[in-house]
């Protein structure tokens, strides 16, 4: 069970990782919309459910197996949402050109992609936590050491 939940967990958020990182890179903002980076809303539960399901792996490296892809997504969106949330407009940092105007989302679109970065590592540290105090609990704990009197 804990094999499937880490397989469907990762495939979570490779799929969120996708979004993340397509949000930034595929937005046209024709008519001065950054409608693309409303892709936020799909990525955020995604990597919500994707930690929530490896979170119950025991295995640190199957953690960070599972998360070094999207992880690479997320260090790219990171960096943008702290652009975004700085003031610059959306659309300059969508198509790495201007000069745009700001188009009116930005305060609401920092909220979200805040809330995507956030729910990306702090979903990681918590998922790499467990797995550590999980395996040094069992390590520590050898079943076969207590005496039998």
């Amino acid at each position: 069970m804990r094999v499937a939940g880490a397989i469907a967990g990762g495939l979570l958020l490779h799929i969120g990782a996708f979004f993340g990182l397509m949000a930034w890179v595929a937005g046209t903002c024709t008519g001065n919309a950054p409608d693309s980076l409303f892709a936020g809303v799909l990525a955020l539960p995604l990597n919500v459910c994707g930690f929530a399901l490896l979170c119950r792996q025991r295995r640190t490296v199957v953690v960070l197996g599972l998360s070094a892809l999207p992880a690479l997504s997320a260090v790219r969106y990171s960096v943008l949402t702290l652009e975004l949330a700085s003031g610059r407009p959306a659309c300059e940092l969508i198509t790495e050109y201007g000069p745009w105007e700001r188009s009116g989302d930005e305060p609401f679109l920092s909220a979200l992609w805040i809330a995507v970065t956030a729910s990306f590592w702090l979903g990681l540290a918590c998922a790499l936590y467990r797995a550590y105090r999980t395996r040094r609990k069992d390590r520590f704990f050898d079943p076969d050491s207590l005496p039998l009197d």
